[in-house]
């Protein structure tokens, strides 16, 4: 057998939802997922959203297809804003009970592909 995680999620904070928009100019906003890998020997995680929005003004406006969210186990510490408000998608991976979901998070400088 080989041992598998079945809840990771990050504790939530005292941001609103609104307030992270409100304070992010211009970005990239990503939601849901499809594919998220730690890659422990180049020290990378990848997320690919099922949704994925360009961020101008404070407003989400053109939507972005096949979006990839790179960064580096390091950049953990360039999250700044954490929502208050948790939602957990339970799932199953390899037949085994998984749970996914996060608040709204802000990572300055993570890269989109």
């Amino acid at each position: 057998p080989r041992p598998c995680v079945s809840n990771v999620y990050i504790q939530p904070s005292d941001w609103g939802d609104e307030e992270i928009f409100q304070d992010t100019q211009n970005g990239v906003y990503a939601e849901g997922l499809v594919r998220a890998e730690c890659r422990l020997d180049d020290g990378r995680i990848e997320i690919e959203p099922e949704l994925a929005y360009v961020l101008k003004k404070k407003e989400p406006t053109t939507p972005v297809k096949s979006l990839k969210i790179i960064c580096r186990l390091r950049d953990i510490s360039r999250i700044d804003a954490v929502g208050k408000r948790l939602s957990l998608r339970p799932g199953y991976e390899k037949e085994f009970p998984i749970s996914e979901g996060a608040p709204f998070i802000r990572i300055s400088g993570a890269i989109c592909r």
